[in-house]
């Protein structure tokens, strides 16, 4: 089903009572242009938490200038792969300018010519197409949320708006939990452990698992 941002910023209106518009970017639109950066965003806000879609692994190939590039929309990465420092036996690599920074030695240059690839975990941001259906409706009803609040809407209209986001946001962490695959219930796991736990005491006053 296609849902794209027109129809996400026409719920975002309506949900205030506000007319509908037959497209985005509309010169001298306030509504509408608040409507967009309200969209926009509560869309980065979520996906900030790192949505199952945005997060994979992927292998970086070395540029001829001797640098890694990372995806663009890249927000984070953990490297699964080690690189050599000068001043240290590895180094520290965080996310600078769209790349691969050696923080240990404060340099984008892998100048090792035997690393030529480099492995890493990758939470990037999304483009509104690539998202699910259900995380794209949590998404409008929490910004419809915030956007009722910045018009100011009617107290009615606020709280129907915060049912609303209640139900679609549950319905958008399920999708997302789902697409992780992960058996809860698997033997080991944190909730088969909960729900076998023992009870002892620790110093004799504190309950522990």
């Amino acid at each position: 089903m296609i849902y794209d941002r027109l129809q996400a910023i026409n719920e975002v209106l309506s949900t205030a009572g506000e007319s509908l518009v037959n497209s985005l970017g509309i010169e001298g639109s306030t509504d509408t242009s608040l409507a967009e950066f309200v969209l926009d965003q509560t869309t980065l806000d979520v996906q900030l938490r790192g949505l199952t879609g945005g997060v994979y692994t992927t292998t970086l190939i070395k540029t001829a200038t001797n640098e890694f590039l990372l995806p663009e929309g890249t927000t984070e990465f953990v490297a699964l792969d080690t690189a050599d420092a000068a001043n240290a036996a590895y180094a520290h690599l965080v996310l600078r300018d769209g790349k691969v920074w050696n923080a240990t030695d404060g340099t984008h240059i892998f100048p090792d010519a035997s690393l030529t690839q480099l492995s890493v975990r990758v939470t990037r941001v999304q483009t509104w197409e690539e998202l699910p259906l259900a995380v794209k409706k949590g998404i409008v009803a929490t910004a419809a949320v915030d956007y009722c609040v910045k018009v100011g809407a009617d107290d009615k209209t606020i709280q129907r708006a915060y049912q609303r986001e209640a139900v679609l946001r549950s319905v958008g962490k399920s999708s997302d939990l789902a697409q992780r695959q992960t058996n809860i219930l698997a033997t080991g796991g944190t909730p088969t452990r909960a729900t076998s736990r023992t009870f002892g005491w620790s110093n004799g006053r504190f309950p522990r698992w």
